[in-house]
């Protein structure tokens, strides 16, 4: 993988005062509980600092933009990678996406136009490309599949129909419950819920909104997966950007004045910082804030949920699955942790499928050996087809619960949070710390692309800050 040079250190900084209090909520700013110092007025003499906390999409986005209005902006990132949870594994000849994946919803989608400049070649992969088989391992008829579907459906309604807007909210699980607990043991809507909630949200149905868990916005278009690796999108973005790779940060000390940054490397100053660290890694609070975050923050982020899905690639000497479908489910009727799998042969000359796991079974996963998980898909894989399933030559594993700079996949909301939890969460303190990730997107949560918007929208904030 390619991997960016740091060009520059930190420049010299002279002293900025902070904006008067009468321009501060022009500026979003929310007062926290554990402020400890009256914000006074910026002064015109700065060189405008900015340290970035992490090199995953928000944070490139936000460097990329400081960068280009003319600040001096350093990323700090722990990994020896950029990207965050954008992973290619490159040790094939066919690259493949252990992290994110998909554009969702290409028209209109500021990650798009960004692929486009990296020449990064997008293809459509379609949902009603798929055969879905049964316990036993046979193809479930197309009749039967669009009845189970329709039942889905039929549950979905029923879930919003008693998880009223004003109502209080319940777990998914319990929602279920409140309709019909039959559902529950349909094979077809149970691989449903799997497949199109656990795996989409990463959260388990027993911890997740029944009332938050789909109000996400949506742009138009199909669905592109990036065949040549959603890395190349990252090291275009990253392009020139001051990147310093293995600093692992350690605390995050501000004042009315700056941000001091102790890394495992050295420590960094700055006039303005902009925090990145995902859900899972605040919520693990394996960074020290000095002052503490305001009460309003460490209440969102107790509240809010991490999910885990995770992806096994699996490599074979040849293809025994059929080579024009693009998704195959397993529908066993109980809570498997394999419901779906990307065939990649569509798109690759690999011989390689991709396994999902989300919901309980994404973390469960992250309990066994390569090994073991291979001997459990396999065993899907024989269930489905027989005698022909023959054992991978290679297997990767993603584990993204237990990687220290992750702690999860991405945020769900839980049956406690609201999505006020997420705008708490993007809220600057001390007009010196600002957030950014996937985890501070009201509309767009969960997605690369709403961890991108947000690393704008406090470049825009910080610039609007600094000219005042």
């Amino acid at each position: 993988m390619t991997q960016n040079k740091p060009t520059q250190s930190v420049a010299d900084r002279s002293r900025r005062e902070f904006l008067k209090a009468s321009a501060l909520a022009a500026a979003g700013f929310a007062v926290g509980a554990n402020l400890l110092w009256t914000p006074r007025v910026l002064g015109a003499d700065k060189s405008r600092s900015v340290l970035v906390i992490g090199a995953g999409f928000s944070g490139l986005g936000a460097a990329r933009k400081l960068t280009d209005m003319g600040y001096t902006v350093t990323v700090l990132e722990g990994r020896d990678r950029i990207g965050g949870r954008v992973w290619t594994d490159r040790t094939q000849k066919t690259p493949v996406d252990l992290g994110a994946a998909w554009i969702y919803g290409s028209d209109g989608n500021p990650i798009t136009p960004l692929a486009q400049e990296a020449r990064a070649r997008l293809l459509a992969t379609p949902d009603d490309s798929i055969t879905v088989h049964d316990a036993d391992g046979d193809a479930i008829t197309a009749p039967k599949l669009k009845n189970g579907n329709s039942r889905y459906d039929g549950l979905i309604a029923r879930v919003n129909k008693i998880i009223t807007p004003d109502g209080p909210d319940k777990s998914f699980d319990d929602a279920i419950d409140a309709t019909d607990s039959k559902y529950k043991h349909d094979p077809i809507v149970r691989w449903n819920l799997a497949a199109r909630i656990e795996l989409v949200t990463g959260a388990p149905l027993e911890h997740l909104s029944a009332k938050h868990w789909n109000d996400v916005k949506k742009f138009d278009g199909k669905d592109m997966i990036v065949p040549d690796g959603f890395d190349t999108i990252a090291n275009a973005l990253a392009q020139d950007l001051n990147i310093k790779l293995g600093e692992v940060v350690k605390s995050i000390d501000y004042d009315e004045t700056d941000v001091t940054v102790q890394t495992s490397k050295g420590v960094y100053h700055a006039d303005f910082a902009v925090v990145t660290l995902p859900l899972g890694v605040l919520k693990a609070k394996s960074v020290k804030f000095n002052p503490e975050l305001p009460d309003a923050k460490i209440d969102a982020i107790g509240r809010l949920g991490t999910g885990t899905v995770n992806k096994v690639a699996l490599f074979f000497d040849r293809p025994f699955w059929p080579a024009d479908t693009q998704f195959i489910g397993f529908a066993s009727g109980d809570k498997n942790p394999f419901p779906l799998f990307l065939n990649c042969k569509t798109f690759s000359e690999e011989n390689m499928l991709v396994a999902l796991s989300g919901g309980s079974g994404g973390p469960a996963l992250e309990t066994h050996s390569d090994s073991k998980i291979e001997d459990d898909i396999m065993e899907v894989m024989h269930a489905m087809f027989s005698t022909n399933a023959i054992s991978p030559i290679r297997t990767v594993v993603s584990r993204w619960g237990t990687d220290r700079f992750s702690r999860g996949s991405h945020t769900y909301l839980s049956a406690h949070a609201t999505p006020d939890d997420l705008t708490a969460l993007a809220q600057p303190v001390g007009n010196r710390l600002f957030f950014a990730g996937e985890h501070t997107s009201v509309d767009y949560r969960g997605t690369v692309h709403g961890a991108y918007l947000s690393g704008i929208r406090e470049a825009d904030r910080i610039h609007e800050l600094a000219k005042t």
